[in-house]
């Protein structure tokens, strides 16, 4: 069954070359896929399917690529549900328009979906990068809905990975000789990027994404949009995408955080007659610390420790080689250092951190 699928889609795939149009193309594609998926969810699994979220169009600037639609809907509902215009089977015609419900559809609120507002501050970090949305197309690498990956895998006990790995070649055939986009964000390093690109791809890791290329075409997988980070590691992930995408130089986000914060700081340290260390050359790593001295008493040091990774915690304490008597978080607003700048005045900060260490110098005596 699977050789006979794989034959077929040589077939297919050699026929879309001889259609002259993209939108000839286009419909044979989804006519071959349209039968494959109709005939895999009337004898293996009931489940709704398709494959675009945005209208489909030639040579985009940039294609998105998510996963599978993040649903939990029957075939048996949807292609006779008057709102997809189905009756009694998903047709060519409806396969290859944008899901209904997406921004702009027929049964849309147009307010964007949170993966794409997810996106959109990851791309915010330029205009050149954010404009690329204005000639986009985005849809799924598998056709079947489902709450997440594991509840298809389980849902399709014997069959997920061939039907799985008979839509994400179906996907490369629309894509790369169909669509044909200048540039590819996938959705999730993981199951979506490796599974596009393929094992034996070679693969560059860039900062937080990895890249590949594919017929001449730059291939991104990103941490998904919606995934639990923090919106500077959005902004990280978006200045990565942008010196990639343009040849530009990579801008550190967290310099000009920093810069304020140790300006700050050092002005608490000259008041107070204290000796500043700063430990902040690999914000890469875990933690990163600043540390003030009495310059009669170098024993003992106060140390504002900056936690990197996810909760950008900004904690301190008493310190000897680690905590003594543990560390106490910052109150808010100022116990996450990469958002201090959007929500607290220089004045209030220095206040703060004034008050912070001249109770710990008391605490010394």
């Amino acid at each position: 069954m699977e050789d006979l699928f794989h034959k077929n889609l040589e077939k297919l795939s050699a026929e879309i070359l001889t259609r002259t149009t993209f939108e000839e193309q286009l419909m044979r594609w989804a006519e071959f896929t349209v039968d494959y998926c109709d005939n895999v969810a009337r004898t293996k699994k009931d489940r709704s399917f398709y494959a675009f979220q945005s209208e489909p169009k030639f040579k985009p600037e940039v294609l998105l690529l998510g996963l599978n639609p993040h649903e939990d809907f029957s075939y048996s509902s949807q292609r006779v549900n008057h709102k997809w215009g189905l009756k009694g089977r998903m047709t060519p015609e409806v396969f290859i328009q944008q899901n209904p419900w997406y921004t702009g559809g027929r049964q849309a609120d147009n307010k964007d979906w949170h993966i794409i507002k997810s996106y959109k501050k990851i791309v915010n970090v330029h205009p050149d990068l954010y404009r690329q949305l204005d000639n986009m197309v985005y849809m799924n690498i598998l056709y079947f809905n489902s709450k997440n990956f594991d509840e298809f895998q389980k849902s399709f006990p014997n069959d997920w990975k061939e039907v799985f790995d008979n839509c994400v070649q179906l996907s490369q055939l629309a894509i790369f000789d169909i669509i044909k986009p200048k540039k590819i964000v996938c959705f999730g390093k993981n199951t979506c990027f490796n599974s596009f690109v393929g094992k034996s791809t070679t693969k560059e890791t860039i900062g937080p994404i990895i890249k590949a290329k594919i017929k001449d075409t730059d291939v991104y997988g990103i941490t998904h949009p919606s995934a639990r980070i923090s919106d500077v590691e959005r902004i990280n992930i978006g200045m990565h995408l942008y010196a990639d995408w343009f040849k530009k130089p990579y801008l550190n986000p967290y310099n000009e955080k920093l810069k304020t914060i140790k300006e700050i700081l050092s002005e608490v340290a000259e008041q107070n007659n204290l000796t500043i260390q700063f430990e902040l050359a690999d914000l890469e790593q875990r933690f990163s610390k600043i540390k003030y001295f009495q310059q009669e008493e170098a024993e003992n040091s106060i140390c504002f420790e900056f936690q990197r990774k996810l909760y950008g915690d900004l904690r301190f304490g008493l310190h000897n080689g680690q905590f003594i008597n543990g560390a106490k978080k910052c109150q808010k607003p100022f116990d996450d250092w990469r958002t201090l700048d959007n929500n607290f005045s220089r004045e209030g900060l220095k206040d703060y951190f004034n008050d912070a260490v001249s109770s710990l110098l008391s605490s010394l005596k």
